[in-house]
């Protein structure tokens, strides 16, 4: 199935966008979910209009949208009789880094639901690994492909993603994407 990924055709040539772009329309696609939920949905954005990213904005909302829906689900186990304490929290910070001598725009999804065992995290980008369905302790169903297909997506345009977790705490996730350089943006 990586393979399959890997080699896929992409359709779109690889166009400038603004990683906030993404991570609001990701936001609008899973608005109802976060308001059935209750979830405070905050994000922190430093970077500047002109820290664009090459590539394809619509899969990287797709990578954000898994990624909130994998929170969303993870406080259904957490807070599924909320008493007034704790909210869910989904927090996103976007900003300028460099790694390795590179700029990029590093994005960092956090929440504060129950978080991943080591082992879970040892093979989370796994293809078909999933903590939901029938070996697991909640009734939902998944493929176990989202964060393949995540790490997969963030690859392909250049980047790294990486996963964190204190269970019981948060989940967190860093996407870092490679600032488009002058002159890449306009096809040059």
């Amino acid at each position: 199935v990586r393979r399959t990924l890997d080699f896929a055709p992409r359709t779109h040539k690889p166009l400038p966008f603004r990683v906030g772009e993404a991570v609001e329309r990701a936001r609008a696609l899973a608005a109802h979910r976060l308001e059935r939920q209750d979830v405070q949905f905050e994000v922190e954005d430093a970077s500047a209009d002109e820290d664009l990213v090459l590539g394809d904005s619509h899969e990287m909302s797709q990578v954000f949208l898994n990624l909130f829906l994998n929170s969303l689900d993870a406080f259904d186990d957490k807070f599924r009789a909320f008493d007034g304490g704790e909210r869910p929290r989904l927090h996103i910070e976007i900003a300028t880094s460099e790694v390795d001598g590179q700029s990029v725009v590093r994005t960092i999804v956090a929440d504060n639901g129950p978080g991943a065992s080591a082992e879970t995290l040892d093979r989370i980008f796994d293809p078909f690994y999933s903590t939901k369905g029938a070996t697991a302790k909640t009734e939902k169903l998944s493929s176990g492909l989202g964060m393949s297909i995540s790490y997969s997506i963030v690859e392909q345009h250049g980047g790294q993603l990486r996963a964190r977790s204190e269970p019981g705490v948060d989940f967190v996730v860093e996407i870092d994407l490679p600032i488009a350089r002058q002159g890449e943006e306009d096809g040059a």
